[in-house]
């Protein structure tokens, strides 16, 4: 009678044990949720960061292109000016000067060089986050239904 009345008790303790475990997953969840969403989020900012400095090495590069196209023009113009020139002076300072044009013309080239490099790199890293992004959104969405659908049966 008594082991009996002992076995009811032990019982009521495993599924009142179970009823709290429940309780908790419940009061838990929109937790769980929160932070699932914010790891969503977090991915979703790194792409913007990567989009905005894409555009940002987008901008620089076509700022020198057309420093490059401007030091062209410069360049076409003191080469018209060569057949004017009285002096043998006056040419070879036009010459100094044409030589100069096209160094800083070489240097800019190498500067977009470098930002076409980086370019292509932000432009890989971009199109990688998002398909990460899209693996995480679409684990976290069946994280949250599969803990959404075991709230509801606890309910």
């Amino acid at each position: 009678m008594i082991t009996e009345e002992i076995e009811k008790l032990i019982l009521l303790q495993k599924i009142d044990l179970e009823i709290y475990e429940k309780e908790e997953e419940i009061k838990l969840f929109p937790e769980k949720e929160k932070k699932l969403n914010e790891e969503i989020e977090l991915m979703e900012k790194k792409i913007k960061e990567t989009k905005n400095d894409l555009k940002r090495v987008q901008l620089d590069r076509k700022e020198k292109e057309l420093e490059i196209k401007s030091y062209e023009e410069e360049k076409n113009n003191l080469n018209k000016k060569l057949d004017n020139v009285k002096t043998n002076k006056e040419y070879e300072a036009l010459l100094i000067e044409i030589a100069n044009i096209k160094k800083k013309i070489s240097e800019i080239e190498e500067e977009v060089l470098i930002l076409m490099e980086k370019e292509e790199e932000l432009i890989k890293k971009e199109k990688m986050l998002q398909e990460e992004l899209n693996k995480i959104k679409e684990d976290i969405l069946k994280k949250i239904e599969i803990e959404r659908s075991k709230v509801e049966e606890l309910k």
